[in-house]
């Protein structure tokens, strides 16, 4: 992974770290969920909407962190060209499969994911089996864990 991709994953972290613990525009589900279209649209273009009216998962917060899209891409291909993270990979999975939003829908979450993965890469246990050993021993505990 280059400089530049291991410097946009940990931006993107720093930014839904300072996100508040009641943010409400977070989810793993879809990339981006605008109030006014409607559409998880897998398109990019200039601008991504930014208000309060959008929720996007991790990858979606990208542009609002300052991590710019690039023309017309994809979802897949903004994930690629700035975080190095290419779809159905254990990478992808670890910090950006939509199935966290199951145990894991948070912004906070999401960015302690991002810092283990930059810090010491995928747990070697697997990324549906990674919850307790990121968050403690109790995985029913895993909510109240992310919120401190």
């Amino acid at each position: 992974m280059t400089n530049d991709r291991r410097s946009n994953l940990r931006k993107l972290a720093t930014h839904l770290e300072s996100l508040p613990n009641d943010y409400q525009n977070f989810t793993m589900t879809f990339f981006l969920l605008s109030e006014d279209d409607g559409d998880t649209t897998f398109a990019l273009s200039e601008p991504i909407p930014t208000d309060c009216g959008t929720v996007a998962c991790a990858i979606g917060h990208g542009p609002s962190a300052g991590i710019p899209t690039v023309g017309i891409e994809t979802w897949f291909e903004y994930a690629e060209r700035v975080f190095g993270v290419e779809y159905e990979t254990s990478e992808w999975d670890y910090l950006f499969n939509n199935k966290w939003a199951r145990d894991d829908d948070t912004p906070h979450g999401a960015a302690k994911r991002i810092n283990t993965y930059l810090d010491s890469g995928i747990p070697a246990s697997g990324w549906w089996r990674t919850l307790g050993s990121l968050y403690g021993p109790d995985h029913a505990q895993l909510s109240d864990t992310i919120k401190r």
